[in-house]
């Protein structure tokens, strides 16, 4: 999205999700677990699922492979998607569709041997979004034993600080890092490929 201010505002209320689904399935029959890659059966969250599921039912459950896996996000791709939605996409803010996944997909599909920078805000906007998902953080960590907060001083400074980083509307500018050459190189592969 270009606007990030509108996103980071609206926050991800997960609190509101889990209880919709408490109160519909009960909250002892809800499964709540930190999204970590690396605790993932297979690495992959259809794998896991899947897995999660069978346990549950007692049936071997199963979901044909896409062929893809996770796929990682990097500092220069985020930059890039960004730039080239509001420049060459006529579609709302805040929604996927066709044009916005082939867009996505030709930026990884040209990432292919780049030195990219994984993805890392910088310390303010970190304290900026811890900020705003402290309530729901807390909740989370009452109703399911889950604590997903960071083991930070969180401080007004910062956190005022990383709000007026993100209100900038800018990914690069809420990034720790990345780089500009592989930046330069990918755009240009992206635009060749989007010409052609």
């Amino acid at each position: 999205s270009w606007n990030l201010e509108g996103i980071i505002a609206a926050g991800y209320k997960f609190k509101n999700g889990l209880t919709n689904w408490g109160n519909t399935v009960g909250f002892e029959n809800v499964i709540v677990r930190q999204f970590d890659k690396s605790k993932l059966v297979g690495n992959d969250i259809v794998t896991d699922f899947c897995h999660v599921l069978s346990e549950i039912t007692n049936c071997e459950i199963s979901i044909p492979s896409s062929g893809t896996k996770n796929v990682s996000v990097y500092s220069e791709q985020c930059i890039l998607m960004q730039k080239l939605r509001k420049e060459l996409l006529l579609v709302p803010e805040n929604t996927f569709n066709t044009e916005t996944r082939k867009l996505n997909r030709q930026i990884h599909v040209s990432s292919k041997d780049l030195n990219l920078t994984k993805m890392t805000f910088r310390p303010e906007v970190v304290q900026y979004i811890e900020h705003l998902h402290s309530e729901d953080m807390q909740w989370l960590k009452d109703k399911f034993k889950l604590d997903i907060s960071l083991d930070i001083e969180i401080d007004e400074k910062s956190i005022e600080a990383g709000k007026e980083i993100v209100i900038s509307n800018k990914i690069k500018t809420m990034l720790q890092d990345y780089n500009k050459e592989a930046l330069l190189e990918l755009e240009n592969r992206v635009r060749a490929a989007l010409l052609s």
